[in-house]
């Protein structure tokens, strides 16, 4: 069976000398498309020259929020990749409450509204990142708030929330505002956050889900070693089997949203004689 999604935020840089091998295992599985993400300048730096050499691949630039406020790192000093005909997006940004030694909030909100403000001017979408502070419903919820009042301030920015750790309250706030939900490897496991991410899955309106692997982190149940886009159809297949869908039916369903999140123009569906046999873990 031939499937094809794209795998809307990886950050293959971080494979160094064997990025080009993990891509090709990729393509062999069908997925022959990406968004590498590049986190401040120097990874930004490195995610534009992989995605210049590696047919399929897209860029997202941004800074982190756990580099928010440190010297050098802001929007401004990405603005050499607008130019870039390989930038799709803006990002990642967003908040991270994970760490006590994480940048004070206010800090990463104001790198928040710098992307949407660079992104507006832009016309790109944004990538969003969201860490709580816990697993805990009620730390999930205050995280998502906060972000959610601040994207508010720039309802005319589309936003990609990547990683989502959220359920279906949290995902109902963000669908509201027009953006989208992007599912990676946690979706898969049997923990309080995946069963969370499944009910969510199955709340969400379907023209408003992506799906991604966040590799080499976040790697879905049953997979050992660094997380790899090949496996980004773990999670496909898991999101099917929450909305009771069939699995080819789901994957256009994302690969067309994905090509609507970041204005992929003149994408196609890849010829089964490009792909390789599909191998999902089940």
């Amino acid at each position: 069976m031939q499937i094809n999604v794209i795998d809307t935020h990886c950050h293959l840089q971080d494979f160094n000398s064997f990025a080009a091998e993990v891509w090709r295992r990729a393509q062999h599985q069908g997925i022959q498309h990406c968004v590498i993400v590049g986190t401040n300048p120097n990874d930004a730096e490195k995610a534009a020259q992989l995605a210049g050499t590696l047919p399929g691949a897209y860029l997202a630039v941004g800074i982190h929020p756990v580099n928010a406020g440190k010297p050098g790192h802001t929007i401004g000093n990405l603005a050499k990749h607008l130019r870039n005909q390989k930038l799709v997006a803006l990002g990642e940004t967003g908040l991270d409450y994970f760490r006590p030694s994480n940048p004070p909030k206010n800090l990463q909100i104001t790198g928040l509204r710098e992307h949407l403000a660079a992104a507006k001017s832009n016309r790109l979408p944004v990538v969003i990142h969201t860490r709580p502070s816990s697993d805990r419903d009620t730390d999930v919820a205050r995280i998502h708030d906060d972000l959610v009042a601040v994207l508010k301030e720039e309802p005319g920015v589309l936003c990609i929330i990547h990683c989502f750790s959220g359920g279906p309250r949290e995902a109902k706030l963000l669908v509201e505002g027009g953006h989208y939900i992007s599912f990676a490897g946690n979706l898969t496991h049997s923990s309080p956050t995946g069963m969370r991410l499944r009910a969510a899955a199955r709340f969400l309106p379907l023209d408003h889900i992506l799906v991604e692997t966040d590799a080499p982190y976040v790697r879905p149940k049953g997979r050992f070693g660094r997380n790899e886009p090949a496996f980004i159809l773990d999670t496909l297949a898991e999101l099917a089997r929450a909305r009771s869908a069939p699995l080819r039916e789901m994957a256009m369903v994302i690969l067309e949203n994905s090509k609507k999140a970041f204005n992929l123009k003149g994408l196609n569906q890849v010829q089964s004689k490009d792909c390789g046999t599909v191998t999902i873990l089940s």
